[in-house]
């Protein structure tokens, strides 16, 4: 979802209103790449700043992806070190 609306962030914001535009932001934290966490923060940050708990749902949105990309993370390091188990006969 997030690269479809990338480009037209700040168009799809505005189209959005207010409301909308939360809900939009809420709805980015399935997202689970530090790329595209960045990109977010950055481009939601300034169009968020005069909604009405814009700040706060994109606190929440951030923390939400934050979460995914260390359970990521987590289940990597498990795979390789079930991998080197393997690996060693153990």
């Amino acid at each position: 979802m997030w690269r479809a609306i990338h480009a037209r962030f700040a168009e799809v914001i505005a189209a959005l209103g207010p409301s909308g535009a939360r809900d939009a932001v809420a709805a980015l934290s399935a997202l689970c790449e530090p790329g595209a966490r960045g990109e977010l923060a950055t481009d939601a940050a300034p169009r968020l700043e005069s909604i009405d708990d814009g700040r706060r749902t994109l606190a929440h949105t951030l923390a939400a992806i934050d979460r995914c990309i260390a359970r990521r993370a987590a289940l990597g390091d498990v795979a390789a070190a079930l991998a080197r188990r393997a690996r060693s006969g153990l």
